[in-house]
């Protein structure tokens, strides 16, 4: 498709015969000849119709044999200030450019280049005069917001019982998929095509949609009651999905040929909404939500995902979303759209989530306008894919899954758009489990502090699929050692030197193994290692004028004052701040405190205070 690209673009230098680049105006004009085009109208002025206009830019239109042309519904009046955006969608969010309509009145006609770009591509507009046939040509980033001639449409009706033989694969790639399907009640997913409108849903974004519902019902074993399915126009009969250059049908609403309608809902925002809302009362901690987006994004530094009906769906709003999951739920995203990389902030706020994205924040993805989304299907295919298993553990992980579809998409892709997924260096809490809800990694346990009066133990829970692994202990912070370690444990011992010190700042328990060329890492944070005792005259307690406190720190509890002078009264108790009476007295006075630490040792304090 890129070459196709080059020599569309070839094509047009040469038939202009201008140096210009694209995107900016073309004043040069085609020598085409348009009398025979001219007829007369009512008040006997010549006028170039609707149809005539059309065959009087073939010259210009058969280079693009395999694009298609649309013409406006009606004249655009002379000098007339026109929008444009990234697809012609008037949506109130968007940032428009403008350009002027040539000083007479025209029919504007649209050539879509190679719609293998579906991002920001070069559109080529051509301007016919309706009076002389006069033509003027500009190549646009993006489209005009216009009403189109819907009448030249062939329009036709889907068969939902009919196979797609877009999507069936051949017998040597069946062969090939794995006896993976089991039963998953905790497993569910949300597929999503927001599709914009019917000029921009092609059929390459339902064949997506269609992909991955087989591959997690037929080989994943998900139930069809577990997956919400957000199409384009949702169950509506109406015209939304884009088959052929010109031409358009209503989308089947069964995906999987069993005569029962799968896609339940419009991709709108309310309606993504509605599902997540859903969502959050169904699932429950330990639960794994799939969420599936193909359709077209558009570049914005909060991230943008365009939904039906040309709404807008942002990386915060994704993100608010996702959250109504609670804690506990394992949440998987990909998303092929373009500029899918920008989601990347918002979908990985928290360590259950992980995001694969088909390019950078500021690239374009590629699709076959007819067929699928390239990302999408070198992604779903690998699902199921044998040679996603890397290290031969018989299992596929969502690591595993990104790699190889890395590996099988067509050369020209990585070139053209950088694929990321959790970075450059994923996060095996985020990538180290299977669409099962399998856990590939270990998790290690342990307290989030430790001390130098006791011993504290961290374990791993090892999968068995890496029980022949070697783990590797150490950690970070210089308040504590590993005193000792095995393959799945380790014991951590506090070390704070000086007598005056009873906290200090903590650090990292790590246990790292390599898996398939890549070191991942099992941690504990430790918020702070501790030193039980009693510590007199060390200036720990500060204030005055009746208002004392000492350092406050997370997890400590049980606050107790006191003062060695009876002339003394302590007001408040339970926080490390205390408001005290003071008597009359002419000397210093001793004020005391004790608490306990997180693990539940005692620290006593006492200082002079005046």
């Amino acid at each position: 498709m890129n070459k196709i690209y080059t020599v569309l673009l070839l094509s047009a230098f040469v038939f202009f015969s201008c140096d210009k680049e694209i995107g900016e105006k073309l004043d040069c004009q085609d020598d085409v000849a348009t009398t025979s085009f001219l007829t007369k109208s009512n008040d006997s002025e010549p006028s170039v119709s609707k149809d005539s206009a059309l065959v009087l830019i073939k010259p210009i239109t058969t280079q693009f044999s395999d694009n298609w042309v649309e013409i406006s519904q009606n004249p655009v009046p002379a000098s007339s200030v026109l929008q444009y955006n990234t697809y012609g969608a008037s949506e109130e969010t968007e940032n428009y450019k403008e350009i002027k309509s040539p000083p007479y009145d025209s029919w504007l006609l649209v050539v879509d280049p190679d719609n293998s770009i579906i991002g920001l591509q070069e559109q080529l507009h051509i301007f016919v005069g309706v009076k002389d046939g006069k033509v003027h040509q500009e190549w646009i980033e993006g489209r005009v917001i216009m009403d189109w001639d819907e009448s030249r449409y062939d329009f036709v009706s889907s068969d939902d019982s009919a196979e797609d033989p877009i999507l069936i694969g051949d017998s040597a790639q069946e062969s090939e998929r794995e006896s993976m399907s089991r039963t998953t009640p905790d497993k569910w997913a949300v597929i999503v095509n927001g599709g914009i409108n019917k000029q921009k849903n092609y059929i390459c974004f339902w064949n997506d949609c269609r992909n991955i519902y087989l591959t997690l019902t037929d080989d994943l074993g998900y139930d069809e009651d577990h997956i919400f399915c957000l199409v384009s126009d949702g169950p509506s009969s109406g015209i939304d999905r884009r088959i052929g250059p010109s031409s358009y049908d209503s989308s089947p609403l069964d995906l999987d040929g069993d005569g029962d309608n799968d896609i339940q809902y419009s991709a709108t925002e309310s309606n993504l909404s509605t599902v997540f809302n859903t969502l959050s009362t169904l699932v429950s901690s330990g639960d794994e939500v799939f969420v599936f987006m193909t359709g077209h994004g558009d570049q914005d530094q909060n991230a943008k995902y365009m939904m039906w009906g040309e709404g807008v769906l942002t990386g915060y709003e994704l993100n608010s979303e996702l959250s109504k999951l609670g804690s506990g739920v394992t949440v998987d995203v990909v998303m092929s759209q373009c500029y899918s990389g920008a989601f990347m902030p918002f979908v990985l706020m928290t360590s259950e989530r992980s995001l694969t994205v088909s390019c950078a924040a500021d690239q374009e993805a590629l699709v076959y306008t007819y067929l699928y989304g390239i990302f999408s299907k070198a992604w779903t295919d690998s699902v199921t894919d044998s040679n996603t298993d890397l290290n031969g553990d018989g299992s596929h992980s969502i690591y595993e899954i990104y790699k190889r579809a890395i590996t099988v998409l067509p050369s020209y892709y990585p070139s053209l758009t950088q694929v990321a997924s959790c970075g450059s260096n994923p996060d095996p809490y985020r990538m180290g489990h299977d669409l099962y809800g399998q856990n590939y990694y270990p998790v290690m346990t342990g307290p989030n502090h430790a001390s130098t009066n006791q011993a504290t133990s961290y374990t791993l829970s090892i999968p068995s699929i890496l029980s022949g692994y070697t783990f590797t202990w150490s950690h970070t912070g210089g308040y504590f050692s590993i005193s000792s370690s095995t393959n799945s444990s380790a014991t951590v011992i506090g070390a704070i030197p000086g007598s005056n010190v009873f906290c200090q700042a903590g650090g990292d328990i790590k246990a790292s193994f390599y898996y398939y060329g890549t070191i991942f890492t099992a941690k504990v944070h430790v918020n702070y290692v501790w030193k039980p005792g009693y510590y007199n005259g060390m200036n720990l307690i500060m204030g005055g004028n009746g208002v004392y406190n000492v350092d406050q720190y997370d997890g400590a509890y049980g606050y107790y004052w006191w003062s060695d002078n009876p002339a003394w009264t302590v007001l408040t108790q339970g926080s490390p701040v205390v408001n005290v009476l003071e008597g009359s007295t002419s000397s210093p006075v001793v004020l005391n405190c004790g608490f306990f630490d997180p693990l539940g040792e005692t620290i006593a304090i006492s200082d002079t205070v005046h």
